[in-house]
């Protein structure tokens, strides 16, 4: 029997489901029924091997990173069984995507950023993440602010993991054991980044099963909430200026995380990994 090579249409501006939809997230990268994109959703029904063969994604140029993030990203393996098996496979896969588009990202150091977006998207709860992180006035916006909220303030996570797992190596993560939370349905992640020459430092990752999958809803550097400090940093905000106001602050240090001089610094970053050009 021949085996069949799927063609997935991802193309658009976006236009169709807008304001949900727009030119940077247009709809097969939206989760719009489930934990899932439609993207996602559809090559989860192409797994089926010695029948389809891997999947061609056809989409506009700016989404092709993301397209072949989410490809990689259900690229046949199978769902882990435990919490630490997931941080232990998504880790390995975006130091996967940093050696294989080494050369690309040093070129345009905001592929980086597609790439890792594309990577981290299934496996956290990101409307989870930002109802906390808005709290009370979460409530007050609309389901259009709410979209924009959630856009920026991952941008804003995308580019803070980014950066950092560019700081360390695979050989520096070390495992702990998994923290029996007493409930089936949640876990506690730990480990610790050991490098020569400097302090231990502590990360952890409070999961939950939902829907057969485990998800991130925050990350503890050193016992200290990333999503806490964010609320409390962005309350602070929210008075001033109001939540139209935050989401406008965080899209500008979106855009300008982009400039000249963070593109140097990534590409500083990335000479730990990559192998050196011969001339």
């Amino acid at each position: 029997m021949s085996i069949i090579r799927p063609v997935i249409l991802a193309g658009g501006p976006g236009a169709r489901l807008w304001p949900l939809s727009d030119a940077t997230r247009p709809k097969p990268f939206l989760k719009l029924d489930g934990e899932s994109t439609l993207l996602e959703q559809t090559i989860a029904r192409l797994q089926a091997p010695g029948l389809f063969a891997d999947p061609i994604i056809a989409c506009l140029g700016t989404h092709a990173d993301e397209a072949r993030a989410v490809r990689i990203g259900a690229g046949g393996e199978q769902l882990a069984a435990d919490a630490e098996a997931v941080v232990r496979q998504l880790t390995n896969r975006v130091y996967r995507v940093l050696l294989e588009q080494c050369e690309a990202i040093q070129e345009q150091p905001a592929r980086l950023y597609t790439l890792v977006d594309g990577l981290l998207l299934p496996h956290a709860d990101l409307q989870k993440m930002s109802q906390w992180v808005l709290g009370r006035y979460w409530r007050d916006v609309d389901a259009v602010e709410r979209r924009e909220f959630e856009q920026q303030f991952w941008q804003l996570l995308v580019r803070t993991y980014a950066t950092a797992i560019q700081m360390v190596t695979p050989e520096n993560i070390h495992y702990l054991p998994t923290r029996d939370t007493g409930r089936a349905d949640r876990a506690l992640v730990r480990t610790e980044i050991r490098q020569p020459g400097e302090a231990v430092i502590a990360i952890d990752y409070p999961m939950y099963r939902k829907q057969e999958r485990w998800l991130v809803y925050d990350v503890r550097v050193e016992g200290i909430s990333l999503v806490t400090n964010y609320r409390t940093t962005f309350a602070d905000e929210i008075k001033d200026k109001g939540v139209s106001g935050l989401i406008a602050s965080l899209k500008r240090q979106n855009q300008a995380s982009m400039t000249a001089d963070t593109a140097e610094h990534i590409r500083s970053l990335q000479a730990r990994h990559c192998p050196t050009r011969k001339p």
